[in-house]
């Protein structure tokens, strides 16, 4: 049985760096990136849609010898860029639940930071991280967009069915 760790978070929040650690420490682990789960429906804001290339995502890892995977905005992404409830999503859920020892990871920046490190972000990635937020060009709406997606990302992940830790 594979184990699964599902990292969700805001831009800047860490993911990738405690991702690059996790797999230097365990040696035998496979990132899936938001490369693969989300960039390829950044736009996309039908359920249907994410509920289908999330469960693709899942079945081709089924082919990946590693026994952990760890996988970079999943469905608690997906739910919030397409303005759903978590229920729609209970299905991938319960696919995890069944069939994989699964961790729910998300990781928090406190409110007072999030303005200091999109800043940072912003300073060393230039804009190719942004995509989520292409559409807000003021640095202030960029910020209350940010911490609207937290806020949004905290309440999906207490409704979660899935064993979780948040940091």
């Amino acid at each position: 049985m594979k184990s699964i760790l599902l990292f969700e978070g805001i831009a800047s929040s860490g993911k990738t760096t405690l991702e690059k650690l996790l797999i230097e420490e365990l040696k035998s682990a496979t990132i899936i990136s938001e490369g693969k789960t989300l960039m390829p429906l950044i736009d996309n804001v039908d359920k249907n849609t994410a509920i289908q290339h999330l469960h693709t995502i899942l079945e081709e890892s089924n082919n990946i010898p590693e026994q952990t995977l760890i996988l970079d905005r999943f469905h608690l992404t997906h739910c919030y860029r397409t303005k759903s409830k978590l229920e729609s999503f209970y299905e991938i859920e319960n696919q995890l639940l069944d069939s994989s020892k699964i961790l729910l990871i998300l990781l928090t920046i406190d409110e007072s930071m999030i303005e200091k490190r999109i800043r940072e972000t912003m300073s060393y990635r230039k804009n190719d991280w942004q995509k989520g937020a292409k559409n807000i060009i003021n640095f202030q709406e960029k910020i209350i967009y940010y911490n609207n997606q937290q806020e949004q990302l905290i309440r999906l992940f207490t409704e979660s069915k899935l064993p979780k830790l948040k940091i």
